[in-house]
């Protein structure tokens, strides 16, 4: 019905040659909405523009269809840098990242400022999803934050710097001194840019990296801190990562069942402001519980679920948490391979809400053949 009176409407403003003009304004309501929307996403009213930019969403597509048709570049970076945290919260870096591309065609020409976010932008959607880690980011992303800095974009220089300190702690082996001291200096000017969402992004990060240093206590301490900032901050996006990385915290310390809650705690927040790539994350910590409690065919239908999400979302292929790597290893080197790689098949073919309910309902056995430190000999498992 509603299609039907849209077409009688464009029908009759073409007979009016009013079209273009009515185009226009549609296309600048939706530039106007981006950037009232910039500041309450990395704030307290975070939820009810995340839950507004979703209904708007087909409205956000035509505008940028609009403004791609009608070569206006500057619009395009304008809208799509100002609800870049909601591009990343719901999963749509690959359309973003399609955009943008076009603003890196040779026929495209942009201010200095507007080509820097566009390069960031693109090269860090990239690094989202790439295969394996890459270390040809980290220049990439070292010349952004030069960039950022000339151009004296705190906000953009703090971003780029969240992405480098990544891109270094996601190296084999992680360049975990490089990484800290990146991700600190992130850190400073976010709070002198007052972006308090991406600061505890960044915290989140740093607890990630005393985890892969072995240091428990120190990555407990910053992940409670990182909760409670989220929670005061109205941010349930960074409160679900801080669960998930405490949810981590328990199960390489072998508290199976604690780590379970933790997890679950996750995925019902996840699944509330519709993070599927933090529902993946919650989906491959239940899968390495089961996986730590022997029940191999739950693990796999899990993580088989978790892998769906990722392909259709353009996330990195496989997680890179370094602590979940070797657990993952053990298993697929084990007798119980086969059994696990069935049912990660059976996984990938799940419906999302049935995979969120059966992890929900999932109990941890109470016999379990290993124990975590079994499992896998992960340098977090200890605690200083």
């Amino acid at each position: 019905m509603l299609a039907t009176v849209g077409e009688y409407a464009r029908e009759q403003l073409d007979a009016r040659g009013a079209i273009s003009e009515c185009e226009e304004r549609h296309a600048r309501f939706y530039l106007k909405l981006a950037a009232d929307a910039a500041g309450p996403l990395t704030h307290i009213d975070q939820d009810e523009w995340m839950s507004r930019l979703v209904d708007e969403r087909d409205g956000i597509r035509t505008a940028v269809t609009y403004f791609l048709a009608t070569h206006q570049w500057n619009e395009i970076v304008e809208l799509v840098w100002a609800l870049l945290p909601f591009w990343w919260i719901s999963g749509q870096f690959g359309e973003v990242s399609a955009w943008l591309k076009r603003l890196l065609e040779p026929d495209v020409r942009l201010a200095e400022h507007l080509d820097a976010i566009v390069v960031f932008s693109v090269n860090a959607i990239e690094f989202t999803s790439q295969s394996a880690p890459d270390p040809g980011f980290i220049p990439v992303f070292a010349d952004c934050v030069e960039r950022f800095r000339r151009l004296g974009d705190e906000s953009g220089e703090s971003a780029a710097l969240l992405s480098l300190g990544m891109a270094q702690l996601m190296q084999s082996p992680p360049d975990t001194d490089s990484a800290e001291s990146t991700l600190r200096r992130s850190v400073q000017m976010m709070e002198q840019a007052d972006n308090p969402f991406l600061r505890v992004t960044v915290g989140l990060v740093l607890g990630q990296l005393e985890l892969m240093r072995g240091r428990t206590s120190a990555a407990v301490e910053n992940f409670e801190m990182i909760l409670a900032l989220a929670r005061s901050n109205g941010d349930r996006v960074n409160e679900s990562g801080a669960l998930n990385y405490l949810g981590w915290t328990k199960l390489l310390a072998g508290e199976r069942v604690t780590a379970r809650e933790l997890f679950s705690d996750t995925l019902l927040l996840t699944t509330s402001t519709g993070s599927e790539w933090g529902t993946a994350y919650a989906l491959e910590g239940f899968s390495a519980v089961a996986m730590m409690s022997g029940d191999l065919s739950f693990a796999g239908r899990m993580l088989g679920a978790a892998d769906t999400i990722r392909e259709h979302k353009g996330m990195l292929a496989v997680s890179t948490l370094s602590f979940f790597q070797p657990i993952l290893a053990r298993v697929l080197d084990g007798p119980g391979a086969a059994e696990f790689e069935a049912a990660r098949a059976v996984g990938r073919e799940t419906v999302l809400a049935d995979a969120v309910e059966a992890a929900l309902a999932w109990i941890v056995p109470v016999d379990t053949p290993q124990s975590g430190a079994e499992v896998a000999a992960v340098p977090a498992a200890r605690s200083e």
